[in-house]
């Protein structure tokens, strides 16, 4: 089966609502998330993803690499996420300073993606 692929672009004109259905549930690694990053947005920046777990905890995800043939970021979606029916995400953009601290460089970039039940796991994984 092939992954399915959800495109988002980030770049500062770029203020659209992102609600996306991102498969089924618990079927981690089966939907990649592609950032498409604006020049603006390439050097010297690092790339994050934030969210709630089920549980109501932020989960932060590692810094993201950021392919500079094409200025994308790519994330499989671990079963963190996918365990969730909803879960709204931001997608972070940060410099570190000469002194070593994180600085903000845009607003997170909102999304929201829903899983489909299924019957199959439905109420086995719980």
């Amino acid at each position: 089966m092939e992954n399915k692929i959800i495109s988002i672009n980030i770049s500062p004109e770029n203020n659209e609502d992102i609600n996306e259905n991102a498969g089924v549930m618990w079927e981690h690694n089966a939907t990649e998330l592609q950032f498409k990053i604006d020049e603006k947005y390439i050097d010297d920046y690092r790339y994050y993803i934030e969210y709630r777990s089920i549980l109501g905890t932020k989960v932060r995800t590692e810094y993201l690499t950021l392919n500079k043939n094409n200025n994308i970021v790519r994330y499989l979606i671990p079963v963190k996420m996918s365990s969730l029916k909803g879960v709204e995400c931001y997608f972070n953009i940060v410099k570190i300073d000469e002194d070593g601290n994180t600085v903000q460089v845009i607003k997170p970039k909102k999304f929201c993606l829903s899983f489909d039940f299924s019957p199959d796991t439905d109420n086995s994984l719980v």
